[in-house]
């Protein structure tokens, strides 16, 4: 199968949470028991753990300052 052809998928880049103290008191977590996720593109959810990460990150972001389009996928 291609992976094209495979249904999207989700996961956590933890660019943002929102929860109530209950929430967060009863599950002890970020993400309580109905997350409503939110989706980001790939070049605005770049994870950044090592050094080769953060260079290619600031690379992005200094295209995106210099007014280049970056591409939707």
């Amino acid at each position: 199968i291609r992976t094209q052809d495979l249904p999207p998928y989700m996961e956590e880049n933890s660019v943002c949470y929102l929860f109530t103290p209950q929430s967060f008191a009863k599950t002890d977590a970020r993400i309580g028991e109905k997350p409503i996720l939110y989706a980001t593109p790939p070049l605005e959810s770049v994870d950044i753990d090592e050094k080769s990460d953060w260079f290619m990150a600031e690379s992005l972001l200094m295209r995106v300052a210099a007014g280049e389009t970056l591409p939707e996928e």
